[in-house]
């Protein structure tokens, strides 16, 4: 076998870790995950990993720092927040496995409109609390 394939190889056994171990933990639903595999694409707003006093530039540099991670993935960007650590995206199953590998994310969430009728719902077990 050729040294690209075996990287390559190499590199998906490692993402796919990473979400399954995202998952178990808490990071991402898994209605979100199935979400994602039977769409391809689901909307998502994803907790960067900053300290609880950042400023904006620290958020805007983070910011930056994943959608770099994101570039050769698809995904687009809705909304990113000035003023808290967070960014909302639309992630394609592979945009989802890079997220979820960064040590820049603390959380991913499905990005949804929160109504009297419609409450938050519960955390993924084991996650925090948002």
């Amino acid at each position: 076998m050729n040294l690209r394939l075996i990287l390559a190889i190499g590199g998906v056994v490692t993402l796919a870790s990473c979400v399954m171990a995202a998952t178990r933990d808490g990071r991402i639903a898994q209605e979100l995950l199935d979400k994602i595999r039977t769409q391809g694409h689901a909307a998502v707003v994803v907790e960067l990993r900053l300290p609880p006093d950042a400023d904006e530039l620290s958020i805007r540099v983070a910011q930056d720092r994943l959608l770099t991670d994101l570039a050769s993935v698809p995904h687009r960007v809705t909304r990113r927040y000035a003023t808290i650590p967070f960014i909302a995206l639309e992630l394609s199953d592979a945009a989802l496995q890079v997220v979820a590998a960064s040590p820049l994310v603390v959380g991913i969430t499905e990005d949804i409109l929160l109504t009297p009728d419609r409450p938050r719902p519960p955390p993924p077990q084991g996650g925090p609390i948002r």
